[in-house]
């Protein structure tokens, strides 16, 4: 497995697929790196006939995403192996620029083309760039689109992160740039976004033993996945049915026994088969890619379902995150109406945006009685996403569906140790954090905006435990610690910990000083963390616009006995030793 652009990657899926291709004999796929460090994929194949780097790209891309698309393909007579049985990777040809069978040089035909490429060319190391060529085969990543649109900032031009994804080539981009069209989704129907009508009352809250009893959780092997299952096993009698896909042939039960190890350094080999029950399945495929058989067993078998599967990235194309969080959900609504399951649906706080296009709106509390709002569902893929799937559950709901539907905060590391998600370098949040530290630096007019702290073993703790009620039904619960803290009082822990030499700049001193860093070939990859100060063309006002409340949720928890922690120096210490081990800061 390995991370190209930000993403987890199995090579042999690849290979895999490559070997499903008429004439292919041997594949093998491995990651190479550039002359500036940046890392990609270089294919290797065997067969009697040359097969073009076109004719890979199009087949492949039937069977996998673009992102797994290799960067070369080249042929060889053998691969190399060494004594132990390893491909020899040292005997294998490096990739050269006519290896790649890319299209004919198309040179800018107008003014905005030729900026574009000079953009392109000096932030990916070209010599030369094709208005046709695809971004990411070229090399570029999230990082090189940051730094593009930091470059070409001065000439105002409406693009964002999707717009590269989405577009790809200069001809695209500089198309709608000229014609001021918009890449953006069309807006949901306002007749086609549904109401929350639900009653608010806590005075009278019963908990039910045993009603989490055969529990499907999807996302298992997820950070918050992980620990649901964690405090769903404190359960003496709860079995939880843990739906994984399959990935590199590798069995789903090595891949959840190895998370678990990570997150909690324990062993649960033992509840396999007792406690844990581990389904083959894929909520982006029909009947979760399963037989009829399974499909009827498990529907027989289970109570609830708890869905926290998801694709959580803030940027990337629509169609993949459609297929997992809106069809994916879409396809857990089916089953769990059409079996009178009752349903566990993990949302986000992320789907209110992080402004409203009706500014009058903007000093109204929001709380769990509030769906849509006028509020920008479409910021990016993962928020728009997220407010559909949401809003499939609520009309579900309104169909007899049992739901209860969890709308997440920002979620952070345990509140005991830190600890925090595997993929740590893919948190915006952290990413955040890292830059501030690292870089020595922070918009000034950041400092009053406050910053929530949900700790995930407290989250997966208030999930379960209302989940075990029966009032929770039909309910919506806003998760998220109200015990918020300002910038400026991280700040000052910070500086109490040692990180003295953080400066809060204005706007214009800002953003001179992340052109300058874009420029860093060694400091350039900490600029992530203040993507949206990048992409902006004007200053960010961080006004909490989004004001949202969790009073009914507080409520409800506080007759559990559950209360949000304190957040204070001793636990952000413990966030950052944690960031330290791993070698993030």
């Amino acid at each position: 497995q390995v991370k190209i652009r930000g993403i987890r990657i199995e090579l042999s899926e690849i290979e895999k697929s490559m070997l499903e291709i008429d004439k292919v004999e041997e594949a093998v796929v491995i990651e190479k790196y550039d002359a500036s460090g940046k890392n990609y994929l270089c294919a290797y194949y065997t067969s009697i006939h040359h097969i073009s780097a076109a004719v890979f790209k199009d087949k492949l891309t039937e069977r996998l995403p673009r992102y797994m698309i290799p960067s070369y393909f080249i042929r060889v007579d053998n691969i190399p192996l060494t004594p132990n049985g390893k491909v020899d990777r040292k005997l294998l040809p490096e990739p050269t620029a006519n290896i790649t069978d890319n299209t004919e040089y198309i040179p800018p035909t107008n003014d905005t083309e030729e900026k574009l490429a000079k953009a392109w060319k000096d932030v990916l190391h070209l010599q030369k760039v094709s208005t046709d060529s695809d971004f990411f085969e070229l090399g570029g990543d999230s990082l090189a689109i940051m730094q593009i649109l930091t470059a070409t900032s001065r000439y105002n031009w409406n693009l964002g992160l999707n717009d590269f994804f989405e577009l790809r080539t200069i001809k695209n981009i500089a198309t709608k740039i000229d014609t001021q069209t918009e890449a953006a989704l069309p807006e949901i129907c306002a007749t086609d976004i549904e109401t929350i009508d639900i009653n608010e009352e806590t005075a009278y809250i019963q908990t039910i033993p045993d009603k989490l009893n055969n529990v499907l959780l999807t996302g298992a092997t997820g950070y918050l996945g992980s620990h649901l299952l964690k405090y769903l096993l404190s359960r003496p009698s709860t079995k939880i049915y843990c739906m994984i896909r399959v990935r590199n042939n590798t069995p789903s039960v090595d891949r959840l026994i190895e998370k678990m190890k990570f997150y909690f350094n324990e062993d649960c080999s033992h509840f396999i088969n007792k406690r844990i029950f581990i389904i083959n399945g894929d909520i982006a495929l029909d009947n979760f890619g399963m037989t009829e058989n399974e499909y009827s067993y498990l529907a027989g078998t289970l109570k609830n379902v708890i869905h926290s599967a998801t694709i959580v990235m803030h940027f990337g194309n629509y169609s993949e995150f459609n297929e997992v969080n809106v069809n994916g959900t879409k396809r857990i609504i089916k089953f769990a109406l059409e079996n009178n399951i009752e349903l566990k649906h993990i949302s986000t706080l992320s789907i209110f945006g992080n402004y409203l296009t009706n500014s009058e709106m903007k000093d109204k509390k929001y709380n769990e009685c509030d769906f849509y709002v006028n509020q920008d569902y479409n910021e990016n893929v993962y928020v728009r996403t997220k407010f559909e799937a949401e809003n499939l559950v609520l009309k579900a709901m309104k169909e007899g569906l049992n739901a209860t539907i969890f709308r997440l905060g920002n979620l952070t590391g345990r509140y005991d140790d830190g600890h925090f998600q595997e993929n740590i370098s893919e948190n915006y949040f952290y990413n955040g954090i890292r830059s501030v530290v690292k870089l020595g630096i922070i918009p000034k007019n950041f400092l009053n905006m406050a910053i929530d702290f949900t700790p995930v073993d407290c989250a997966s703790q208030a999930i379960v435990i209302i989940s075990e009620t029966k009032q929770s039904n039909g309910r919506v619960f806003h998760i998220f610690n109200h015990n918020s803290l300002k910038a400026y009082e991280i700040l000052r822990i910070f500086v109490e910990m040692g990180f003295e030499n953080i400066k809060s700049l204005d706007y214009d001193e800002f953003k001179r000083y992340i052109r300058d860093i874009s420029r860093d070939e060694k400091r350039k990859s900490l600029l992530f963390g203040f993507v949206n100060e990048i992409m902006s063309n004007e200053e960010i006002i961080y006004n909490d616009n989004i004001n949202l409340g969790s009073d009914i949720t507080c409520r409800y928890l506080s007759k559990l006995g559950f209360e949000w922690p304190i957040i204070d120096g001793e636990y952000i210490g413990k966030l950052v030793k944690y960031m330290q081990e791993v070698n993030f800061i």
